[in-house]
């Protein structure tokens, strides 16, 4: 006689649970499809940390996929981390609904980070790479603002995967956002006017 149907969920819902109990942190974390009218995304839920107590690793090995590290879901507005010598790497995956490529613009909203470096793959390739923080000249950045700010493009026909080094001797926050075009600039108008009339 056959296993009943609740029998065959109860058996899978169990492999299910046993191989995420096996196998954690060997996923990345789910890639975010940014809509159409998507103009500002708080990253800070969708992104992943990992802790580099010796600050030792590079970029290849947090990428390996053969003997992969234990990548923790963030699940917080902002990532936080406090005072720590431990140098954290964070990461997510983008793609996007719309039917052409579109530009944004992602700003890591804290700046008094030291060391902020940025590896942005698309489809497992590196593609671009970024070193900011407030120990190097201002004039490395690569868009004029406050904050740090860089250019990303995501395809709909691609995933693009954005993975950060942070160091700092201050307290150690990541807030992330995502803006379209010039909802940034918007935003930081908005910003210093309010600044100026407080």
């Amino acid at each position: 006689m056959g296993a009943s149907p609740v029998q065959i969920k109860r058996v899978a819902l169990n492999g299910l649970i046993l191989l995420a109990l096996l196998l954690p942190g060997l996923a990345l974390a789910e890639t975010v499809s940014l809509a159409v009218d998507t103009v500002h995304l708080n990253l800070g839920p969708h992104m992943e940390y990992l802790e580099d107590r010796e600050g030792s690793l590079s970029i290849e090995s947090v990428t390996q996929t053969e003997q992969p590290h234990q990548w923790t879901l963030s699940n917080r507005e902002t990532p936080t981390f406090g005072y720590t010598s431990s140098t954290y790497w964070l990461r997510f995956s983008l793609t996007t609904e719309t039917q052409a490529s579109r530009d944004y613009l992602l700003e890591i909203a804290y700046p008094v980070l030291d060391h902020l470096e940025v590896f942005i793959f698309r489809d497992g390739q590196q593609i671009q790479y970024y070193r900011m923080g407030d120990r190097y000249p201002f004039s490395q950045r690569p868009i004029d603002h406050p904050n740090f700010v860089i250019p990303l493009e995501v395809s709909p026909e691609s995933i693009t995967q954005v993975y950060l080094r942070v160091q700092t001797g201050s307290s150690l926050q990541v807030p992330a956002h995502l803006w379209h075009d010039h909802a940034l600039l918007e935003h930081r108008d908005n910003v210093v006017m309010g600044q100026a009339l407080f």
